[in-house]
């Protein structure tokens, strides 16, 4: 039953924060927003989860997601927003294992915008990252950070140095990627397929 303070819900059944959905949903379920959540700290997504924003918006300060061993679908109308821009409204890091497959995988539906220094910012873990596969039909919003730096809209970090197994991105029809520096920062090794995308850069 949904209480003053609830704020998601997994079919009939009503979570105060958003930490406690993720927890307790499986695969086949979809935690859906009922109001706006506000973290104090970024949300570690290890497991498949599925949230449907409803209309609503999730901040933290940086980092709003970090994904590793994990899928992270988004659908919905809403915004996921860095408040003090930094690294990115989703972080993704891979796989130490080059056989790794769908380590770490982000879906953004069409409705879904992302806002922070990156929209989506892909790292290395002990200068690997096997096993990454975005598939991204929203908005990105990069900004700047909060020293004046401008933003990337999609960001891969240069220390992702083998070709193999490295990240594929795949940006869909419709997709807008706005950016106050690189509308796509692609410095470590990855795969990007880019279909009728409006990307725009500043850099």
């Amino acid at each position: 039953k949904a209480s003053a303070g609830s704020l998601v819900k997994i079919g009939n059944k009503y979570y105060d924060n958003l930490l406690d959905a993720i927890n307790a949903v499986t695969p086949n379920d979809t935690i859906t927003l009922i109001e706006d959540v506000s973290l104090k700290e970024t949300l570690e997504i290890n497991k498949v989860v599925n949230i449907n924003l409803n209309g609503n918006n999730i901040t933290a300060p940086e980092r709003v997601f970090l994904v590793e061993n994990g899928t992270l679908n988004l659908t919905g109308k809403g915004t996921i927003k860095e408040t003090n821009p930094n690294y990115g409204a989703v972080m993704i890091k891979g796989s130490t294992d080059p056989n790794s497959k769908d380590y770490s995988v982000v879906n953004v539906g069409e409705n879904v915008n992302l806002e922070g220094w990156s929209g989506i910012f892909i790292t290395h873990n002990d200068n690997k990252s096997y096993g990454v596969n975005v598939n991204f039909k929203g908005k990105i919003n990069a900004v700047n950070d909060t020293s004046g730096g401008t933003g990337a809209g999609i960001y891969v970090n240069g220390k992702i140095k083998d070709n193999n197994n490295s990240p594929v991105v795949t940006i869909q029809d419709g997709a807008k990627i706005t950016s106050t520096g690189n509308g796509l920062y692609i410095a470590g090794y990855s795969t990007f397929n880019i279909n009728e995308a409006n990307i725009e850069g500043s850099e």
